[in-house]
């Protein structure tokens, strides 16, 4: 169903998956998911807060509730756009601005890494990378504590992309792995290599058809959509994932300063991978951050307070309806520790 204020809420059902191979079955309560729609535009975000319960089966294979082999948790950034009937490369020729999180794990070692550059098209579908900035969180089997750094990235390109006329970006040999929508103002695609019990790599990337002149954002309202994790140190040390809620926004009260609103919640092994989950939320109740904003629409947003800082580095789209940010956080560090993904939607009347 969708609302006048662009809220789309698409019921789920109660699940039941089995893994005879694994030996393993979960149960999936019944959930809600919301979607915000960017306004004018056929474009929805999400960011479902999921759970699961593990069980293991019988002989006969079937689930066995008394039988429980843990708890699941699951937090995704989810989009789904228009598609175009038409779309040529001359639609998308221009500058964009890119956001990029990727993640790369193995037995011993977690590595996470963000990057914020300007992306140009051609008018063959290719694109080239600007030069612009990565930051880069890591642990391993012989770290008590994460290492985080960041460092420039350089210029690369051209580099030809597979791009369909109904706005399907095409991966080397894995089908589908992203869009264009269908304004061609904005990017979405996800890859993934070397999914097997020595290790995995994902990558999440989002772009937005950068203005031709600095938009305004004061006195504008965005629902916030944030994933993001932390890393603590390896071994016993603590991991954490935060998200926001649906009612979290963030009001521009001008065009150098802002207020958020709403809740995230915090999903955190305590002692590590392998210990039990424990779940909290906190509450932000018109928490300052100021502004910095771009010609092109590039924007820095700086949440300070005296346990440390939190920064979204990123683009604003044609008008501010959409913005795309990384996320970095750190408390009492000199690097992040805690990366991840950020949207900012306009629902200024709605």
């Amino acid at each position: 169903m969708l609302n006048a204020r662009g809220i789309l809420s698409v019921e789920g059902e109660f699940e039941e998956e089995l893994d005879t191979e694994y030996g393993l079955g979960w149960r999936s309560p019944a959930y809600t998911y919301v979607f915000q729609q960017v306004a004018d535009l056929g474009l929805f975000f999400g960011l479902p807060h999921e759970a699961a319960v593990r069980y293991n089966l019988t002989l006969e294979g079937a689930l066995n509730p008394n039988a429980k082999s843990g708890d699941e948790v699951f937090r995704s950034l989810e989009v789904f756009s228009r598609q175009p009937a038409n779309l040529t490369a001359a639609d998308i020729a221009g500058t964009y601005g890119r956001v990029y999180c990727g993640t790369a794990l193995a037995s011993d070692f977690l590595e996470l890494t963000t990057e914020v550059t300007p992306v140009t098209f051609d008018s063959q579908f290719n694109a080239t990378l600007g030069s612009g900035t990565a930051n880069i969180v890591s642990i391993s089997g012989a770290d008590e504590q994460a290492i985080g750094f960041d460092e420039p990235t350089e210029a690369e390109g051209p580099i030809p992309m597979n791009i369909q006329a109904n706005g399907a970006i095409l991966g080397d040999g894995d089908g589908i792995i992203g869009f264009v929508n269908k304004e061609a103002g904005y990017l979405d695609f996800s890859e993934h290599a070397s999914a097997t019990n020595e290790g995995a790599e994902f990558h999440k990337t989002m772009m937005v058809k950068l203005p031709a002149s600095k938009p305004s954002i004061a006195n504008k309202k965005y629902r916030l959509m944030m994933l993001s994790t932390e890393i603590s140190g390896s071994g016993q040390n603590p991991l954490a994932m935060y998200a926001s809620q649906f009612n979290t926004t963030m009001t521009m009260t001008s065009e150098t300063t802002g207020t958020v609103s709403g809740t995230i919640s915090e999903i955190r092994m305590p002692s590590g991978l392998g210990s039990n989950i424990e779940a909290e939320s906190e509450t932000l109740e018109n928490g300052d951050f100021n502004v910095v904003i771009g010609n092109n629409g590039a924007a820095t947003l700086t949440f300070a307070d005296e346990e440390g800082s939190t920064v979204f580095n990123g683009f604003f789209g044609e008008g501010a309806k959409l913005g795309v940010f990384t996320v970095g956080s750190k408390d009492g560090t000199e690097h992040f520790t805690e990366l991840g993904l950020a949207v900012l939607i306009d629902v200024t009347g709605r």
